[in-house]
């Protein structure tokens, strides 16, 4: 159980450092591209959950290139990215958009 671990956490670890980027990049894209208040947080949560659902999808692939391998481990990994990044994903979409 140790060798799967560390996969595991490796595997959670990009997914959520890749998702803080492209947030991160949006952030700044939207907050100084836009004018008006109301244009920035619809621009913000428009970009936000496009690239999350681009995330989702190749994550998504991803998990089921391995089941297809019959590399479970890493398939798991990969659905329970999927997972993490919803729930950190959509509320933080939502929140952040009111504060632009």
């Amino acid at each position: 159980m140790n060798t799967q671990e560390p996969k595991l956490g490796k595997i959670l670890m990009w997914n959520i450092g890749i998702y803080l980027v492209y947030t991160f990049a949006i952030i700044f894209t939207s907050y100084f591209s836009m004018k008006t208040s109301q244009a920035k947080s619809l621009t913000f949560i428009l970009l936000s959950f496009l690239f999350m659902g681009i995330h989702l999808f190749f994550m998504a692939i991803t998990a089921l290139t391995f089941l297809a391998k019959h590399e479970k481990q890493s398939a798991k990994a990969y659905l329970l990215s999927i997972l993490v990044i919803l729930l950190i994903g959509f509320p933080l979409c939502s929140s952040l958009g009111i504060f632009f």
